[in-house]
């Protein structure tokens, strides 16, 4: 029973598996798969298979390409470069052995043509021989003619390959600087965007530095304005302990102040009761005479006392009115220097938090 050969069915069916599993679908490729199948059968129904797939390709091409290739750039450049890579390498390698076996090809039917053509000679000196011996030689004569006209035949077969195989190589080298116009797209596509990137980020760089020198010297002047204030506060509360330590001191002499009118009190109630006494008494002995004259002195004393310890008392009473005064607005400063300070510390902190 004979063989049932391939059809363009299992041919396309093949080139699809082929296809999925990233190889090339080249007649060699594509018999293996089969595992049947001549050369030529499979060759025709490759080529109606790659005219078709031209034609659909570059219809699709037309209408989806550039938003394909914008979104590849876009969205999935740096996921698929790894991959698009090795796929393209696995193109141009499988090109490569592509071209080799046509090159080898080309090689073997030149020198098969080199061959033929010493065959032909042969032939030729074979011929010229015959014409010498014509009768002896006319079956010889015949039959070189005859394998002349093979050797023709197989000639002509040999053009046609070599121009199909001419044409093949034509496709693949147009095949292959298409892939090598879309890596040239892709990479600048890359550069472009890496480009911008770097612009991007050089704009971000520059703009923090100056916001972080800007922050920094706010911080400088801060800490600066902190420390005087600092400063203040603690001359102040200095100058308000040495306050307090003289309203303490002015505190006690106005406590002896206030001792020595009560005793100037004590002894102007009892000179009060010596002039009531002298009243009563017109006649005195002598003794009478000088204890009122000692009396009459301690009355000017105590007098001249008591207008002193008057004068020392209102001065104290205003030195002590002028220290609180003063210490009030040492207060109300030492107040306002430290909602300042809160004040600039919590700005500080909001600064440096954003």
């Amino acid at each position: 029973m004979g063989r049932i050969g391939v059809s363009y069915q299992d041919i396309s069916n093949t080139i699809s598996e082929l296809q999925g599993q990233n190889i090339s679908p080249s007649v060699d490729n594509i018999r293996s798969a089969l595992g049947t199948g001549s050369k030529t059968t499979i060759t025709k129904y490759l080529k109606e298979w790659r005219q078709s797939n031209e034609i659909n390709s570059a219809s699709s091409a037309a209408n989806h390409l550039p938003e394909d290739l914008l979104s590849l750039v876009k969205g999935l450049w740096h996921g698929m470069e790894e991959k698009q890579d090795k796929q393209i390498l696995d193109i141009q390698n499988d090109y490569s052995e592509k071209e080799k076996i046509i090159n080898e090809k080309l090689s073997s039917l030149s020198n098969e043509n080199n061959s033929l053509k010493e065959k032909l000679h042969k032939s030729e000196e074979a011929l010229n021989a015959a014409e010498v011996n014509n009768q002896e030689q006319q079956k010889t004569i015949n039959k070189s003619e005859i394998d002349q006209m093979q050797i023709n035949l197989h000639n002509n077969s040999l053009k046609v390959r070599l121009i199909e195989s001419q044409a093949e190589t034509e496709k693949m080298h147009s095949h292959l600087q298409k892939l090598q116009d879309n890596i040239e797209h892709y990479q600048q596509a890359e550069s472009k965007l890496k480009e911008k990137q770097s612009l991007r980020l050089a704009e971000l760089t520059n703009g923090f530095e100056g916001k972080v020198k800007a922050l920094e010297k706010e911080i400088f002047e801060n800490i600066n304005l902190q420390q005087k204030q600092q400063t203040n506060i603690s001359n102040l509360k200095d100058t308000l302990a040495q306050k307090e330590n003289v309203i303490k001191e002015v505190n006690v002499e106005l406590g002896d102040l206030k001792t020595l009118k009560t005793q100037y009190d004590i002894l102007d109630k009892a000179h009060q009761g010596a002039l009531l006494s002298l009243e009563r008494a017109d006649k005195q002995s002598v003794t009478s005479q000088l204890e009122n004259q000692k009396q009459a002195l301690l009355l000017e004393q105590s007098i001249d006392t008591n207008a002193k310890l008057q004068t020392k008392i209102t001065k104290q009473e205003d030195k002590i009115t002028s220290l609180r005064d003063e210490n009030n607005f040492i207060a109300n400063e030492k107040a306002n220097l430290t909602g300042q300070l809160s004040q600039i510390q919590h700005a500080g902190s909001l600064e440096f938090a954003k």
